[in-house]
């Protein structure tokens, strides 16, 4: 009599199931959604380098981590096909989302810092990493291991090459595994507005090409490649050594960025926008971190007069762009009338799109500030939280639309259609009434309050020889020796 067999383990939340290398429906969807709620989350999503991305064989992507959950949304942008993500194991804790992550494609990792007692089960992932990409699939994956809103690539893991070379070894380098560097660049000039992502690809990194080097000394090639990817990424966003920099090229940049954009001089092989700003806004930062080694006395004042010429502009309440109008008190009373007539017409409807877009956006952003438990997290959370925002706003028209017309549900769904309509026309309504009152503060300051408007300008004429010398830096005419000024 044979002896009756043990029984089978339990299924652990995060035992792995069979592996789909490729999208199916349910991940389709998913991208669809999350590709919605991204370019309704920013103002402009803009993706540069696609290409560098292959349409078929084994693949790593790696990227900085400055936005926590949202960063794995934004590489999804980048490509059609399925990425499967590396995770910590603590979002798999809860078991229908370890259910909706595995049906994604979502690997747990397990960290020191979050479950040290589950390291062991990192070598079961890492082979499920191995048999993914020899089926030619993709894996996403952040080498920082931790997120950060810093303007800076942290120090970077090795387990994203290391993972490529062992799986080409154990298949005698014959995978073609490329690891792919992306740069996330996500930047919110004002508080109020929703902000803009930059996604850039570089080119690919062939693994099976440094095999000799690999087989020769397995760490040291890691080591070196990790290095190489770091760099790479680096490149792609706005990256400062020294972080105490931030500070002083945010405020450098607002104020030259806007003209030294609009150069033809500068950057001329670069004509998208999106990254001629980004690569200036690098320069500034390069420009900056160099004078404050070299001529840190020039630093130092240009920091104390960005700093006068910004509270100035401060107490008068005008931006940049404000100072930047040519706005005569002729031109004022021209633009009045119409403006004035725009106003009193749209505003039902601008109200209608107020309560339906600016309100729910704002109470996201109020809620989200107050969960958070880092800053990287803040984008997470005001896109889910968003979401929900959105539909309870989007449920409370339709049923204040069933309250007070006889609209039946054909109506009611076009309605529905119609409200992100509205809500557009909503914010460009009040960003032309919100241009027209910032001209009439200008004009007011020039007839009422010259003086003040006078030390404005003092400050800014001071900074027009700091703009040149950072314009002739990013030219190529770099200053060296004593510092001037």
């Amino acid at each position: 009599m044979s002896s009756p067999s043990p029984p089978a383990p339990a299924r652990s939340r995060t035992d792995p199931v069979p592996l789909h290398p490729d999208a199916d429906g349910f991940y389709r969807c998913a991208r669809a959604l999350v590709a919605l709620a991204m370019r309704a989350f920013f103002r402009r999503t803009v993706v540069r380098g696609a290409e560098n991305v292959p349409e078929r064989g084994p693949l790593i992507l790696a990227a900085n981590h400055p936005n926590s959950i949202v960063d794995a949304f934004a590489i999804g942008l980048a490509t059609p096909r399925k990425v499967h993500f590396l995770a910590r194991s603590t979002m798999f804790d809860a078991r229908w989302r370890a259910r909706v992550l595995a049906r994604l494609g979502v690997l747990p990792i397990h960290r020191r810092l979050d479950a040290a007692e589950r390291m062991a089960g990192n070598v079961e992932v890492f082979q499920r990493c191995h048999e993914l990409l020899e089926a030619g699939g993709v894996i996403g994956i952040f080498p920082e291991g931790i997120s950060h809103v810093d303007p800076q690539v942290k120090e970077m893991r090795t387990g994203a090459i290391r993972i490529g070379f062992e799986a080409e070894a154990r298949c005698g380098f014959s995978l073609g595994v490329r690891v792919v560097p992306i740069g996330l660049n996500f930047s919110r000039p004002n508080g109020r507005r929703r902000g803009e992502l930059t996604l850039r690809v570089d080119a690919p990194i062939a693994l099976a090409r440094h095999e000799a080097a690999y087989r020769a000394d397995p760490a040291a090639t890691v080591a070196r490649l990790t290095a190489e990817l770091r760099s790479r990424i680096e490149k792609l966003i706005v990256h400062l050594d020294d972080l105490s920099k931030a500070p002083i090229v945010a405020a450098a940049n607002e104020v030259f960025g806007p003209d030294y954009v609009s150069d033809p001089l500068l950057l001329p092989e670069i004509g998208d926008e999106a990254t001629r700003r980004i690569e200036l806004r690098q320069g500034i930062a390069d420009a900056i971190e160099y004078y404050s080694r070299y001529q840190p006395a020039w630093a130092l004042g240009l920091e104390q007069r960005l700093t006068a010429y910004r509270e100035a502009r401060t107490r008068a309440r005008v931006t940049e762009d404000t100072l930047r109008r040519q706005v005569g008190a002729l031109p004022l009373l021209r633009d009045t009338l119409p403006a004035a007539l725009i106003g009193v017409v749209g505003a039902p409807l601008a109200g209608l799109g107020w309560l339906l877009n600016a309100l729910p956006r704002r109470v996201t952003g109020w809620i989200a500030k107050r969960m958070i438990r880092e800053p990287s997290q803040l984008a997470t959370y005001e896109l889910w939280i968003g979401l929900q925002a959105f539909a309870v706003a989007y449920a409370g028209g339709v049923l204040l639309l069933r309250h007070w017309t006889e609209f039946g549900r054909m109506e009611l769904a076009l309605a529905v259609l119609l409200f992100p309509v509205i809500g557009v026309l909503s914010s460009r309504y009040f960003a032309l009434m919100q241009h027209y009152a910032e001209n009439l503060r200008l004009t007011s300051l020039q007839v009422l309050r010259r003086s003040r408007l006078e030390q404005i300008r003092f400050w800014r004429q001071q900074l027009a020889r700091d703009e040149e010398k950072m314009r002739r830096f990013l030219l190529g005419e770099r200053e060296g020796g004593a510092a001037t000024d």
